[in-house]
């Protein structure tokens, strides 16, 4: 049986109720509930923001919890390591489910419409920093970023993400090819590295 937890004080119960009928339990972690707290330190930044700075908290269904963000992540880890050490050893539970909550899309819907839009998330400024970071320590310099991409930026700082995830020009070379390859490949790297 799967269980939808918001509190893990509750798994050790429940999974002695389920082991009295002969089921084991999954436990479906939902770290959005835990990262909340965060709201007063970081404000809207606890959540994904799409390239218009648009943002959604806890949408149906993807809970858009900003894996781009240390603070956010810094509190998931220590939540997540008190719980596996709290239940480590307990036979009745198989494992842990962590997926969906930590989403690179998250779902906008205007108020009394049932029209649901998907938005893409890498832009808040926390992303965007690491964006840079990441292409400063991928390059080193500048210099070298331009002459890879046939750029002209100026610095690492002058360099945003590109609003589209698709290539709107029909060459598969040149900058515009070069930023949503870095860019995609960045927003990949960074959600791998956050379940890691």
């Amino acid at each position: 049986m799967a269980l939808n937890v918001t509190d893990p004080a509750l798994i050790p119960s429940v999974a002695a109720r389920l082991d009295k009928a002969g089921f084991p339990l999954l436990v479906w972690l939902e770290p959005q509930y835990t990262v909340d707290g965060l709201w007063g330190e970081i404000g809207e930044a606890l959540y994904l923001h799409d390239a218009n700075g648009n943002w959604q908290k806890r949408t149906r269904i993807n809970n858009t919890i900003n894996v781009f963000h240390p603070r956010v992540r810094q509190e998931v880890c220590r939540w997540l390591e008190g719980v596996s050490s709290a239940l480590r050893g307990d036979s009745r539970i198989l494992g842990y489910e962590l997926v969906e909550e930590s989403a690179l899309r998250f779902d906008v819907s205007e108020p009394n419409s049932a029209k649901v839009q998907a938005r893409y998330g890498g832009y808040s400024r926390a992303a965007v920093v690491a964006f840079r970071h990441r292409l400063e320590q991928t390059y080193a310099s500048i210099e070298t970023l331009n002459g890879k991409w046939g750029t002209r930026y100026g610095s690492f700082a002058g360099i945003t993400p590109p609003p589209l995830l698709h290539r709107r020009e029909p060459s598969r070379e040149g900058p515009e090819v070069a930023l949503l390859a870095a860019f995609q490949e960045f927003r990949a790297a960074e959600h791998a590295e956050y379940f890691r």
